[in-house]
C-alpha cells in the first residue's frame, strides 16, 4: 500500500467533514487517524492480520487493550467504512459492545494532519 493512496483516502475523508492525521510508519507505509468533526467520534485504518482494518478507539483496559477492530467485509477504503467505525457505539465478537473512546490520548505525536 503505497502513502499516496493513503493520502487520497485521507483527503476524502476530510472533505466529508473528518479531521485527518496521516502517520508514515510500518512496512504499509503508514495508517490513518480520523475524526469525524460532527459527533467528535474517532477511528484509525491500520494494517493488522487480517490486512487493512477499521479500529475504534476504547478507553484503556487490561481486558480488552485501547481499540477494537471491526467485523466488516465493506472495502476499507470507503467513506462509509470509516462511517461505520467512527460512531458511539460498535460491537465485534471479541469485545462486545464497546462505547468510542472519542480519541482521548490516542491521536499519534508523530501524524501529521491532512
Amino acid at each position: 500500500m503505497s502513502i499516496e493512496i493513503l493520502t487520497s483516502y485521507g483527503q476524502e475523508l476530510a472533505t466529508h467533514g473528518y479531521q485527518v492525521w496521516l502517520t508514515r510508519t510500518g512496512q504499509h507505509g503508514g495508517y490513518l487517524q480520523y475524526k469525524d468533526l460532527t459527533t467528535g467520534d474517532w477511528g484509525s485504518l491500520q494494517y493488522g492480520h487480517e490486512g487493512w482494518q477499521h479500529l475504534m478507539p476504547l478507553v484503556p483496559s487490561r481486558e480488552f487493550g485501547s481499540s477494537m477492530h471491526l467485523d466488516t467485509t465493506t472495502n476499507p477504503f470507503t467513506l462509509k467504512a470509516a462511517r461505520e467505525c467512527a460512531r458511539p457505539f460498535n460491537t465485534n465478537k471479541v469485545v462486545g459492545r464497546q462505547a468510542n473512546a472519542k480519541g482521548k490520548t490516542w491521536r499519534s505525536t508523530s501524524a501529521i494532519q491532512l
